[in-house]
């Protein structure tokens, strides 16, 4: 096998490793307050859902300082929020537009194996 097949045999291998796959996959336990609640996320594919996973959702924008698990703002018929959690701090803010006004809740979040989503039944 000649350098180049070698290099390029090496690189795919990387591409599709799993470590790769688990930097994208993961959950998040966030504390607000004494009630903790899991996210399961999946950032490859843009998904991801809150405990149970009765709802699984399209993500928002993710960078390296944030990722939006959940953005409604722009979907009628939805209950108007936002979920964020700074990457560099681990802090969640979740807004929700309220009939009284807006609410804020804050979380410290920390990064757990990822549990995965729940079989689809078609």
């Amino acid at each position: 096998m000649g350098i180049g097949l070698r290099a390029l045999v090496l690189a795919s291998a990387l591409v599709a490793s799993p470590a790769m796959a688990d930097e994208q996959q993961f959950d998040l336990i966030c504390n607000f307050g004494k009630t903790p609640i899991r996210y399961r996320i999946d950032a490859a594919i843009g998904q991801a859902c809150e405990q149970d996973c009765s709802r699984i959702w399209k993500m928002g924008p993710v960078t390296s300082g944030d990722m939006t698990l959940m953005d409604t703002t722009g979907t009628p018929g939805e209950v108007q929020q936002t979920i964020v959690i700074n990457r560099l701090t681990g802090k969640l803010r979740h807004w929700i537009r309220g009939l009284d006004g807006p609410l804020t809740e804050e979380a410290t979040c920390s990064a757990a194996p990822f549990s995965g989503f729940p079989p689809a039944k078609f």
